[in-house]
């Protein structure tokens, strides 16, 4: 995933600020589990999902936004 997020910033599909902003949310996802299987995904992931980034992230709106809430 982090050379596909390379690769569209250097073809300029995505900007600076949007790179980070991947880099970052990519970081935190590995963070808080190393993979995620399909089969996982659940609203009680999302849930906890959003307590790990409420707990780990500075900014309450940051955590917001990772969770489109």
């Amino acid at each position: 995933m982090e050379a596909k997020i390379i690769e569209r910033f250097r073809k300029k599909k995505i900007k600076e600020s949007t790179r980070k902003n991947h880099t970052s949310t990519l970081r935190e996802v590995k963070r808080f589990r190393k993979s995620i299987p399909f089969y996982d995904l659940s609203p009680q992931l999302v849930e906890d999902w959003r307590a790990h980034l409420v707990q780990h992230v500075r900014a309450v709106n940051t955590a917001g936004a990772g969770t489109g809430m």
